[in-house]
Formats: C-alpha cells, sequence, structure tokens
C-alpha cells in the first residue's frame, strides 16, 4: 500500500485508490510523500486548469495538507467527494442542458397549467350545465312560438354549453395524448443516457450529480400532469382503451427512470476526459478536482423541496392506481375492449 501511495499513477488512476491513500495517511504531517504529492498535483493543474472541468478559483498554491476526502448525502444517495475549498472552486457542475434547460422546465410548467386550466373549464361547463337543467329563464313573447323549433332561454344555454363541454373533453384528450408522446420519448432519452455516461459528458463528479438529481426531478414532474389528466377524463368518463394504455406506458416509464436514477453510482454517471496534456505530477490523469462535491451541500438545481419531491411521487401513484381501478371496474374495461376487439 505504501508503494501505491507513493506513486502518482496509482494515486489519480482512480477515486478508490485517492480514498484509501487518504485513509491511511489522513491523520500524517503535511509535509508526507502523499500530501505532498497530492498537493503538486493540483499546483501543476492549476497553473492551466483544463476549461471543460474548472477550478481553482481562489488557488494560490499549496499551503501543506489543505484537503479531505469526505463523505456526505446528497438528496438520492451518500458518496465520498475531494474536498479542498480553494482549488475546487469554480469546479464545473452544471447540468446538461438536454435535460435541464430553460425549455425542459418550461415544457412541463406549460404542460401542468394547460391540463389544470382544460380541467377548471371542464368542470365550470359541467356545473352550468347542471344549473341549466332547472333554469326557467325568461322568453321574449315573439320567441315563444318558435321554442320547439329553435331553443332559446335555458334550452340554448344547456346546447351551448353541452357544446362547449364536448369540444373540451376533446382537447384534453388530444393533448393527453400529444403530452404522453413527449414524456415516452423524454423517459427514453433519459434511460439511455443514464446507460452512457458520455451521452451527457459529465466529466465532474459535481456535473453527475447535477444530472442524476435532475433525471429524477423531470421524471417526477413529468408524472404529475398525465396523472391529472387521466383523473379528469375517467371522471369526464372519456377514457378509452388506447388512451389509458398510452397513459400506463407513460407512468410506468417515468418510474423506471425515476428509480433507476436512485440506484445509480454517483462515479459510475462520470465521462472519462479524453485528453492527454495532464500533468506528470498526477500521473497522466485527471486531477482530483474532478471529484469535488458541490459548492454547498445539501443544494441542487432544483427549485423544489426534496420533502415534496419524495411526497408528490406515491401520491400520484395512488391517484393513478385508482383512476385504472375506476377505469376497469367501468364500462371501459381493458378485458372487455379485448373480447370485443381481439375474441
Amino acid at each position: 500500500m505504501q508503494r501505491n501511495c507513493s506513486d502518482p499513477k496509482s494515486i489519480f488512476g482512480d477515486f478508490d485508490t485517492l480514498h484509501a491513500c487518504y485513509d491511511e495517511f489522513g491523520g500524517s504531517p503535511s509535509n508526507s510523500t502523499f500530501a505532498r504529492l497530492v498537493n503538486a498535483c493540483v499546483n501543476d493543474y492549476c497553473n492551466s486548469p483544463f476549461p471543460w472541468i474548472g477550478g481553482c478559483a481562489a488557488w494560490q498554491g499549496p499551503t501543506g495538507r489543505n484537503f479531505a476526502v469526505r463523505e456526505t448525502a446528497f438528496f438520492l444517495s451518500r458518496f465520498t467527494y475531494f474536498d479542498s475549498p480553494a482549488a475546487c472552486e469554480g469546479v464545473v457542475g452544471d447540468p446538461s442542458s438536454d435535460i435541464a434547460g430553460p425549455g425542459v422546465y418550461t415544457s412541463y410548467m406549460i404542460q401542468m397549467a394547460f391540463v389544470l386550466f382544460l380541467w377548471f373549464l371542464i368542470q365550470v361547463s359541467s356545473a352550468i350545465i347542471k344549473i341549466s337543467r332547472h333554469l326557467r329563464l325568461p322568453e321574449r313573447p315573439v320567441l315563444r312560438a318558435w321554442r320547439h323549433r329553435f331553443p332559446t332561454g335555458a334550452r340554448l344555454l344547456h346546447r351551448i354549453f353541452h357544446r362547449h363541454h364536448a369540444v373540451l373533453k376533446h382537447t384534453l384528450i388530444e393533448f393527453h395524448e400529444a403530452q404522453c408522446f413527449f414524456l415516452i420519448a423524454a423517459q427514453l432519452a433519459i434511460l439511455i443516457a443514464q446507460g452512457d455516461a458520455a451521452v451527457l459528458g459529465s466529466y465532474t463528479l459535481r456535473s453527475a450529480l447535477q444530472n442524476m438529481t435532475t433525471s429524477y426531478l423531470v421524471s417526477t414532474i413529468g408524472i404529475l400532469p398525465v396523472v391529472i389528466a387521466m383523473w379528469s377524463l375517467q371522471m369526464a368518463h372519456e377514457s378509452c382503451v388506447c388512451t389509458m394504455l398510452l397513459s400506463v406506458t407513460t407512468v410506468a416509464l417515468s418510474e423506471a427512470a425515476m428509480y433507476k436514477s436512485k440506484g445509480l453510482s454517483v462515479r459510475g454517471q462520470m465521462a472519462t476526459v479524453d485528453y492527454r496534456g495532464w500533468p506528470a505530477s498526477c500521473g497522466g490523469h485527471a486531477p482530483p478536482l474532478i471529484y469535488c462535491g458541490l459548492a454547498t451541500e445539501g443544494t441542487g438545481p432544483i427549485a423544489f423541496p426534496s420533502a415534496f419531491l419524495k411526497a408528490s411521487n406515491p401520491i400520484c401513484l395512488t391517484i393513478f392506481g385508482v383512476t385504472v381501478l375506476l377505469w376497469q371496474c367501468g364500462g371501459s374495461s381493458f378485458s372487455k375492449w379485448v373480447r370485443e376487439e381481439w375474441l
């Protein structure tokens, strides 16, 4: 072990060796061989930082053993990281714009707002239809003779909102199917990216953490508009077999992507930087700055509290299960559709 911890190629070849060497020499004086090797590597790198990694914003040269290897928890899992406040300052840690760009969040917020707006209009039109059945609006005498040929008063109000109600339900069905196809494509992209670290280009531990958290967030909030639309359609008795199967597929893929995000190894999501210009003092490997932790522990790219994210999924799944159960017990059950269409 002593031989490996004296060789830069071995120390910086992987994080496990760096961690093991730190555990062995962590209590040694700052002038130990291991501390000098780490400081020399960081110092040489900070003289010419690599743009895809960054860092060294507050680095002013080695000042003893000013680094540590620590363990912490961040939203999804526990992990170990390299800690050097001066060297880690400015390390790249933004999530990939492919899954966390402004357009991604905006599209999900628009979906949610539009589904809620349609749900509200459907409820209002349904209430007006029910009320209009009991209304007796005054009619002008000249129109009484035409009441059997043309609707007037309450009958006219009922007919207008009945048509509007049907149009709103059809609009919700079309929008719901469109958002399901969009979410299926998004969740498949996330699952593919989780299987290949090079897809998102997470070259630092910070970026890997942000991408994992963002993937979890996107998968979680993506279920919300789907479940709300499913519930609204079921309550309006407009859930057909194709729409229900499409919804179930969307929710299943979102759940798979979400739970896979929770079970991933953070360092396993880091992509290898294909670069041959690393300092010789680092043994030809990337400096330990790629393993720097988050700038502020316990924070991330999400604007929602972690408690809300963890609680929203069980609630959505409960509503989803009740909706499927109501649909199965209703007139548009899957078994009835199979018997009528295929048997």
